[in-house]
Order: C-alpha cells, then sequence, then structure tokens
C-alpha cells in the first residue's frame, strides 16, 4: 500500500498522461543506461589500466627471452642458499667488527667524558673499517682470482687456464690490501687477547680469540662472493616469476571485472523492469476508472523481452561512446573476412622459439638453467571476438 500511495505521488503526471506507460518506460530505461553506462566506464577504465599495465610486463618478458631461468626445484635450492649466505656474512660483520672494537678499547685510557665519547666514537668507526673493509678486499681477491679475461681480451693460452696479466695484477693489490688488513687486525686482537690469558690463565682462549678476529673478514668476503656468483641468476628468475604472477592476476581481475559489470546490467534491467512493471498495474487501473484507452502493442513496455532487447540495443549504442576497440567485445558480423583490432600488449603473430637452456655450476655440480619462456602471440581465430574501433570518451 505504501509502495503505491509512493508511485503514485511521485508519478502524477504520468498517471494523468494517456501514454503515461510509454512515457514512464521511456524514463525508466533512460535512467537505467545512464546508471549503467556510467558504472561500465569506470569498470573499463580500471581494465583500460590494467591493460597498459599488462603491455608493460609483456614487454619487459619479451626483454627477458633471452636470459636462462632456474628450474622451480634448483630456484628455490639457490634461495635457501642465498638466505643462508646473507644470514653467515651478517653474522661475520657484526662479529668482525665487535672483536675489532673489543680489541681497540684494550688502548683507551680513562679520560674526561667529552673526549672519552670522543675515543669510542672514533673507536667504533675505525672497528667498522678494519671488519667492513676486510670482508670487501676478500671478497673482491677471491673474485679476481677465478675470474678469467673476456674472449676478446685473452689468448688461447688464457682460455685454456693462464690468468691474464691484468687480472693477476688486480688480484696482487687485493692481496696485499688484504695482508695489510689481517696485520692490523693481528696487532690488535693481540693485545687484547693477552689481557684475556692474563686473566683467565688458558691459551686456547688467547689463541682462538686472534683466529676467530683474522678469519670472520675473509669467511665472510668469501660467502658474499658465493652468494654473488649467482644472484644474477636468481634475481632474473624471480622477476620472471612475479611477472608471470602479475599477469596472472591481471587476467583474474579483468574477468572479475567483466563479471561485475554484467552482473550490474542485469541486476539493474530486472529492478527496471519491476519498476516498469509496478507502475503499468497502478496506470492500467488508473485508466480503468477513467475511461483512458492505452495501447502497448508491439511496445517495449508490453512484455520483458521487448524490454529486454531495446535496453540492450541503447546500452550496445551508448557503450560505442565510452569504450576502446580494446575493451568492447562484439561478434563477427557475417561475411567478415579481415582481422581488426587486438588487446593492448598483443604482438602480431609470430613464432617464438625459446632460447637453448643454459648449464651453470652451482654448489659442485651442473644446474641446468631452463630458458626463459612466455606465452606466444597467437592470431585470433574465426571464433574469437573483434573489437570496436576506438571513439572518444565523452
Amino acid at each position: 500500500m505504501a509502495s503505491s500511495l509512493l508511485t503514485r505521488f511521485r508519478s502524477g503526471p504520468f498517471l494523468r498522461n494517456e501514454v503515461g506507460i510509454q512515457k514512464y518506460a521511456e524514463m525508466a530505461l533512460g535512467n537505467l543506461i545512464r546508471r549503467v553506462a556510467k558504472r561500465s566506464a569506470f569498470y573499463r577504465e580500471q581494465s583500460e589500466n590494467l591493460l597498459v599495465e599488462k603491455a608493460n610486463l609483456r614487454q619487459r618478458q619479451q626483454e627477458m627471452a633471452d636470459q636462462p631461468v632456474l628450474e622451480p626445484g634448483a630456484y628455490f635450492t639457490m634461495r635457501r642458499r642465498l638466505w643462508a649466505n646473507q644470514a653467515i656474512v651478517t653474522v661475520a660483520l657484526v662479529g668482525s667488527v665487535a672483536i675489532a672494537f673489543i680489541s681497540i678499547s684494550a688502548f683507551l685510557e680513562a679520560s674526561s667524558a667529552r673526549l672519552g665519547m670522543w675515543r669510542w666514537v672514533l673507536s667504533g668507526i675505525f672497528a667498522a673499517i678494519l671488519g667492513g673493509g676486510g670482508l670487501i678486499v676478500t671478497e673482491r681477491l677471491v673474485e679476481s682470482l677465478l675470474r678469467r679475461g673476456s674472449d676478446a681480451e685473452t689468448s688461447d693460452d688464457d682460455r685454456n687456464g693462464r690468468l691474464d696479466v691484468q687480472v693477476r695484477g688486480v688480484a696482487a693489490l687485493w692481496l696485499v690490501l688484504l695482508i695489510g688488513l689481517e696485520i692490523g687486525i693481528l696487532g690488535l686482537a693481540e693485545v687484547r687477547a693477552s689481557q684475556l690469558q692474563a686473566q683467565t690463565g688458558s691459551f686456547l682462549l688467547y689463541l682462538g680469540f686472534i683466529v676467530v678476529a683474522l678469519l670472520l673478514p675473509v669467511v665472510g668476503g668469501a660467502m658474499r662472493w658465493d652468494a654473488m656468483r649467482l644472484i644474477n641468476l636468481y634475481k632474473t628468475t624471480q622477476m620472471h616469476r612475479e611477472v608471470d604472477a602479475r599477469l596472472s592476476q591481471i587476467d583474474s581481475v579483468l574477468r572479475q571485472t567483466e563479471e561485475f559489470e554484467s552482473n550490474f546490467y542485469k541486476v539493474r534491467l530486472l529492478t527496471t523492469w519491476d519498476e516498469i512493471n509496478s507502475f503499468r498495474t497502478i496506470k492500467e487501473n488508473y485508466n480503468a476508472r477513467k475511461g483512458i484507452t492505452e495501447p502497448l502493442t508491439g511496445h517495449y513496455a508490453s512484455a520483458f523481452d521487448l524490454f529486454q532487447g531495446e535496453a540492450a540495443r541503447r546500452y550496445e549504442a551508448d557503450l560505442r561512446d565510452l569504450t576502446s576497440k580494446s575493451l568492447r567485445r562484439l561478434d563477427i558480423v557475417d561475411g567478415a573476412t579481415q582481422q581488426v583490432g587486438g588487446k593492448i600488449g598483443q604482438a602480431p603473430a609470430m613464432q617464438a622459439s625459446p632460447p637453448a637452456a643454459a648449464t651453470l655450476e652451482y654448489d659442485g655440480a651442473d644446474v641446468e638453467a631452463a630458458p626463459a619462456t612466455y606465452d606466444a602471440p597467437r592470431a585470433p581465430s574465426p571464433d574469437s571476438p573483434l573489437y570496436l574501433t576506438p571513439k572518444p570518451v565523452r
């Protein structure tokens, strides 16, 4: 009853009109198309942004197509190895800096508070230089010793195992630097180790303190070199996996957006038809009391099928001004002989052959790196949808 009274109050002019049902249906259909088109423009703008991102990801895939990637098993094994190496490097760096600082503190003398604070700060900086410098120099030394000259710069003998002269000179420089740092650490650690031996009377503590102070930078540098040896391959594989995961997520979001848009249209269509049908009942009762005859033969307000067809026709016509060829899909018309348009990010159809797999040395064994693969764009089939030509968004 309340709904009927509200409809009468809001639709008084349509009740008094001789063709009120047709006018009301026209008004309701216009509101339907306006609301649905506004929501569709929102969804399709989101889809357009996702398609642009997808095109960029496809371009990145093509740029990385020639770079080898790890198999899934080798990838997870290497990831655990890199995590362990990183933890060891962190512990070695912190330990070497701490031992260097403890060794330097043996030379600190009691003084005023301000002078003592600056001595502690300078001692910490010096300890960081000794510990971090030893780690970095060790890494560079190992890298220089194991690095071969490039094909353009080395001779046949160098390719057979002899180091290049320039590489050996750089390795000698890093070796001299490492020896100098180790001698400095040894001199500082020996003073603190002597104090500990005098306090505890343990020669093993004296020897262990010196050995640990000398070995921590070397161990940290060696582990960092081992981690950096295959970091590029690991990063490339990780980037491939992230790109593939994001592409799958974009495809899922696009499908969800399409479903949301379709469901919103269907729900609003049914709601609008219920409103028209409710008003039609009230108007027919009003016409019976007033003796008004309003023919509806052939009009879309007379049956749901006609209303649905008229709504779909206007909706599709309105969408031609809202969408681009990458978003709005229509069925192929009869007689179409040429494929036009395509999704953003799709390249022309081509035969893509994946690069050959590479074999890398990893942890003392050969690890086969799978070639980077990507979905080669395919030409649209005769049953695939076409796209409208782009038109300005109003």
